[in-house]
């Protein structure tokens, strides 16, 4: 099966004319096997937010200066409860 790219549009999907896999289509006398993909709105919105993603940097750089300072004075307090709590939270989540 030879995969040929195609033009995207953001027709929506209600007006896109979808051709699927195993129609055929008549061209000079030939009849050929065509496949086409439609990308839906919520694709490229995924797509968007994805690259707006990438553009915000990994780490909260000021963020971790801060708690390094606080480890660095002995000022880091840790709520061993809320951290339990949370964890049980996430454990729960997955189930």
């Amino acid at each position: 099966m030879d995969i040929k790219p195609t033009q995207i549009t953001n027709t929506p999907v209600a007006e896109s004319k979808t051709i699927k896999p195993g129609m055929v289509s008549d061209l000079g006398g030939e009849k050929q096997r065509s496949d086409s993909v439609i990308i839906t709105e919520e694709l490229s919105k995924t797509t968007s937010l994805q690259e707006m993603l990438a553009q915000l940097p990994e780490v909260d750089e000021a963020r971790v200066a801060q708690l390094r300072e606080q480890i660095e004075s002995g000022s880091f307090e840790t709520d061993s409860l809320l951290i339990a709590d949370r964890l049980i939270e996430q454990e729960l989540d997955l189930l």
